[in-house]
């Protein structure tokens, strides 16, 4: 007789850490004591990385790039510049069409 597939309930993304050999998860994720799970680790972000780095956001803002373009007349709607953008490429790509 064929193995039936496993089916699988939706997955919970839930922060915690490590103490010794066991997670301690910050919040309740409302599964049932014993219940069998799988589980994948990754170190989470430093708050400075999370945060995007280690500049503060009115460095950030103060950073010359930033408004770089505002007077650009071609791009006072960046939607239409981008949807015109591609369709060039489309056309570079399939020029039949």
């Amino acid at each position: 007789m064929a193995q039936q597939p496993e089916v699988r309930q939706a997955s919970i993304v839930a922060h915690g850490r490590i103490e010794g050999n066991t997670s301690v998860l910050d919040e309740p994720v409302g599964l049932a004591d014993g219940a069998e799970v799988d589980v994948s680790i990754r170190a989470a972000a430093a708050p400075a990385e999370a945060a995007g780095g280690s500049r503060r956001r009115d460095e950030v803002w103060s950073d010359p790039v930033i408004g770089m373009w505002a007077d650009r007349d071609d791009l006072a709607d960046p939607v239409a510049w981008v949807k015109e953008r591609r369709s060039a490429w489309r056309k570079r790509l399939n020029p039949d069409t």
